[in-house]
């Protein structure tokens, strides 16, 4: 129930809250994250979210981005995502 959502996220303080979306002219950037101890993540149904979601979680401080061409399984998103923010956030930038 999206009318849920302010609640729960009222319940810990984050520094970045993100919905990725297949629609978003957003690239997400590994800078995004840089510096962010709490990060925020929605994951939505199987098939995307709508516009209509999408501004409602706007409204509610998300940013929203896209991932390229990538499309994920819903159910395999969640343990995509960490692990590539974990990546990201360990990567030492000075010897890239």
């Amino acid at each position: 129930d999206m009318k849920k959502v302010p609640e729960v996220l009222d319940r810990d303080k984050v520094d970045l809250r993100i919905v990725f979306w297949e629609d978003s002219k957003y690239t997400f950037k590994p800078d995004y994250i840089k510096d962010r101890e709490k990060i925020a993540i929605f994951v939505g149904p199987e098939g995307g979210f709508s516009e209509r979601e999408i501004d409602f979680l706007r409204k509610h401080g998300f940013s929203d981005f896209n991932l390229g061409r990538r499309i994920i399984k819903a159910e395999f998103f969640p343990i995509y995502i960490c692990s590539v923010l974990d990546f990201i956030s360990n990567i030492d930038q000075t010897k890239l």
